[in-house]
C-alpha cells in the first residue's frame, strides 16, 4: 500500500523536523512518496529525497502552492490521491487546511485529528 505525504515547506525550506517524524510514523504501510509543493522548492524536494523511508518525490514547482494557498494544493493532492492508499501530513496548519478539502474533493471522510 503506496503512501502520499505532503511536505510542509516554507519559503521553499523543508520543513525536515516535521516530514521526517511523519515518515517515520507512516513507512510501515509502503513506500512513501513525498509531495514537495510551492514556488522555488527544487532545494526542499532534493532534500527530501535524502530522507529514511523515502521511495520517491514529486515536485510541484508553481507558485500556487505557496504560502499555505489550501484550494489549488488540495485540487493537486485530490488529482494524485487515487495512486495512493493513505494521504498523510506533517501536523500543522498546512495539513490542517488541505486535508480536509481533499477529504471533500475526495467525497471521503478523513480520519485525522483536530
Amino acid at each position: 500500500m503506496a503512501v502520499l505525504l505532503l511536505a510542509d515547506v516554507n519559503d521553499g525550506q523543508l520543513a525536515t523536523d516535521q516530514v521526517a517524524k511523519t515518515l517515520t510514523a507512516v513507512k510501515s504501510l509502503g513506500p512513501v512518496t513525498v509531495l514537495v509543493a510551492g514556488a522555488g522548492a527544487g532545494a526542499a524536494a532534493a532534500e527530501a529525497a535524502t530522507l529514511s523511508g523515502v521511495a520517491k518525490v514529486l515536485l510541484a514547482d508553481d507558485a500556487s502552492y505557496t504560502h499555505g494557498m489550501s484550494e489549488p494544493t488540495a485540487a493537486l493532492v485530490a488529482a494524485l490521491a487515487k495512486d495512493y492508499e493513505h494521504v498523510v501530513a506533517p501536523s500543522g496548519a498546512l495539513s490542517k487546511s488541505v486535508l480536509p478539502r481533499v477529504a471533500a474533493l475526495l467525497d471521503v471522510i478523513g480520519a485525522g485529528g483536530a
